[in-house]
Order: C-alpha cells, then sequence, then structure tokens
C-alpha cells in the first residue's frame, strides 16, 4: 500500500541542546504551560515555548517515525530560544552587546556538527530534509551557514540576507544602525568587561 503521509524522524541529542535549558527556565520563558494557584494551567503568552511545544507534538505524532531510514523529514529538536533567554540572567553570559545571538549561533553550529559526524542522514540530502525552529525575533536572518540549506521555521519569515534590516524587538540583539537602540560594538568596552 501506497504511504500517504510524510514521515518525520525526530533526533534524540544530548540534553546540551534541549533538556538542559529546561532547567533554568523561568516564569513565561520556554514553558509552553504554567499553573495557576487554584491548581489550573494556561499556555504562556510569549511565543518562546514554541520549540519546545513543537518537540512535544512531534514525538506524539501520527506523522512521527521511529525509522530514520523511512523518513522524509529529520526534526532537530534544539532550544535555542530557551538557551538564548538563558542568555539574560546566567553568570559568564553577557548580553550587554548582543551576545545571545552569537551563543544561539554557535549552538545551531555545533548541533549542525554533531548530527552531521554521529548520524548517517544530514548527508543524504545535503540537510535539505532536516527541520530547525528558529523562535526568536531574527530568527533564520542568524541562521548559521551549516543549516541555510535546510527548512527553518520562524515567526517572521524572512530569510537570510533578504534585507539589512534587524527585524528584533529587542534593540541589544540589533545590528541595524537604523534601529534604535542600537549600540554598535565596542571592541573597547569589551576588553574592559572581559579583561582582555
Amino acid at each position: 500500500t501506497e504511504r500517504k503521509r510524510p514521515l518525520v524522524f525526530v533526533y534524540e541529542l544530548p540534553p546540551e541542546f534541549n533538556a538542559r535549558a529546561l532547567n533554568f527556565r523561568r516564569h513565561d520563558q520556554c514553558v509552553p504551560r504554567e499553573f495557576t494557584g487554584d491548581g489550573a494551567t494556561h499556555p504562556t503568552s510569549w511565543y518562546y515555548p514554541l520549540e519546545v511545544m513543537l518537540h512535544e507534538w512531534l514525538l506524539n505524532s501520527e506523522h512521527r517515525t521511529n525509522d530514520p531510514e523511512e523518513a522524509d523529514f529529520f526534526y532537530v529538536p534544539v532550544y535555542s530560544d530557551c538557551y538564548r533567554m538563558l542568555m539574560d540572567d546566567r553568570p559568564g553570559h553577557s548580553t550587554e552587546f548582543g551576545f545571545r545571538g552569537v551563543a544561539t549561533t554557535q549552538m545551531l553550529m555545533a548541533a549542525q556538527a554533531y548530527i552531521a559526524k554521529e548520524l548517517p542522514y544530514w548527508d543524504r540530502n545535503g540537510g535539505r530534509d532536516h527541520i530547525w525552529l528558529l523562535g526568536w525575533d531574527e530568527g533564520a536572518c542568524t541562521a548559521p551557514e551549516a543549516i541555510r540549506s535546510s527548512i527553518l521555521i520562524d515567526h517572521f519569515g524572512a530569510l537570510y540576507g533578504s534585507d539589512a534590516v534587524a527585524k528584533t524587538a529587542y534593540g541589544l540583539d540589533s545590528w541595524s544602525p537604523t534601529f534604535p537602540p542600537h549600540i554598535g560594538f565596542d571592541a573597547e568596552r569589551i576588553k574592559e568587561l572581559f579583561s582582555l
């Protein structure tokens, strides 16, 4: 019989790429549901938990397959947005000069390198059948080159290099000089902060 629905294989990645970020989550950040005082639950008001929600949905979906050989697509459950939000208040993760974007891009690069090295499916189609969710403001605009051939899901729909304007609402992550409050890159201040 002919199969009528596409199948998605969900990678099981080391906890550094997803579960560990959940250890440090906070109110309204990276949690799909929250409990109220009366024991009820309600969805959070931010879109940042999307990567957790999509991951959970795919794990229980009729489209999921446990056999990567029959998969049409491969979902990469990286909680880079949760990790990005943690950058705001974790020791050693300064965001004063927009380091959140650098850290999350490095996380995506590490995930792609892990998949390409440890599993044979990245090279099957050059990553074009892999799905990544980039749920922060900059979304696919900050996707590292290593994953740009993949399916990139974000809420703005911008493509890398499609324009020179940062669409973020968070000024410290903006690379656009016309988007206040752009602070630019101050090499001397960086050296001072990190005693270089």
